[in-house]
C-alpha cells in the first residue's frame, strides 16, 4: 500500500511539473509572438526600432501601460540590447540611437528579470548607497559586493570558500557594466554588475579548487 502510494504521489509530481512547464513554454511563446508583432509594428523598416519607441515595444509586450513602466527596467532592456549588439558587432553604439531585432527581443526578457529582482536591489541601494545619490559609487560597490560575499560563503570540493572582493574586481565590473562611463552603478546596470562579479567569482572559485587539488 505504502509503495502504490509513493508512486501515486510521485505520478502526480510528475504530472504538475510537466503542466507547469507547458504552462511556462506557452507564456514565452505568447511572449515571443507579441514581441515580433510590436517590434513589426513599431519599426519603420522591419530591422530597427528607434529607441524613443522601446517604451511602447515593452508596454505591448508586457501588457501594462506604458505610464506604469519601470524606468530602470526599461533601461536595462534599452542597455543590454545595446552590449548585445556591440559584442556582435565589435563596433560602438550607433549614433543614431536605433536598436537592432535580434538584439532587442533578446533583450526583452531582461524587463521581467529586473522586475521580479526589484525586491533585492532596492535593498542594496537601501543599505549601501550611503549618499542617497540613487548611485552605488566603487566603493559602494565594494562594500555591497563584500557584504554579498559574507552572506552567502561558496564551497570547494566540501570547503567553505570566502572570496575577496578587491579593487581590480571593481575596476572589472565598471567596465562591463557601466554602460554610461560615469563611474558608478546605477539601477538599471545593477543586475549586470551582479551577473559580472558572479563571472569573476567562477573564475576565483577554479582558481581555489584547483589549489585544493595541488594540496
Amino acid at each position: 500500500m505504502a509503495s502504490a502510494a509513493a508512486a501515486s504521489s510521485a505520478q502526480r509530481r510528475r504530472e504538475q511539473k510537466a503542466r507547469h512547464y507547458a504552462s511556462v513554454q506557452k507564456a514565452r511563446r505568447l511572449r515571443s509572438e507579441r514581441a515580433d508583432a510590436a517590434f513589426d509594428k513599431l519599426s519603420s523598416n522591419g530591422k530597427t526600432l528607434a529607441e524613443s519607441h522601446v517604451h511602447d515595444f515593452l508596454s505591448a509586450v508586457v501588457q501594462i501601460p506604458r505610464e506604469d513602466l519601470s524606468p530602470d527596467a526599461v533601461q536595462l532592456v534599452i542597455d543590454t540590447a545595446y552590449r548585445y549588439q556591440r559584442q556582435q558587432s565589435q563596433e560602438q553604439q550607433s549614433e543614431n540611437g536605433l536598436l537592432k531585432r535580434q538584439a532587442l527581443l533578446a533583450a526583452a526578457g531582461k524587463y521581467g528579470e529586473y522586475v521580479r529582482q526589484s525586491k533585492a536591489i532596492n535593498a542594496i541601494y537601501d543599505t549601501f548607497d550611503r549618499d542617497h545619490d540613487d548611485l552605488l559609487s566603487r566603493r559602494e560597490l565594494l562594500r555591497a559586493l563584500q557584504d554579498r560575499e559574507r552572506k552567502t560563503p561558496r564551497h570547494v570540493q566540501g570547503i567553505v570558500v570566502r572570496l575577496v572582493v578587491t579593487e581590480e574586481d571593481i575596476d572589472f565590473v565598471l567596465e562591463k557594466c557601466d554602460a554610461d562611463g560615469d563611474g558608478k552603478i546605477s539601477r538599471s546596470e545593477l543586475l549586470p554588475a551582479l551577473a559580472a562579479w558572479e563571472e569573476l567569482a567562477a573564475v576565483k572559485l577554479e582558481d581555489e579548487s584547483a589549489c585544493c587539488t595541488l594540496l
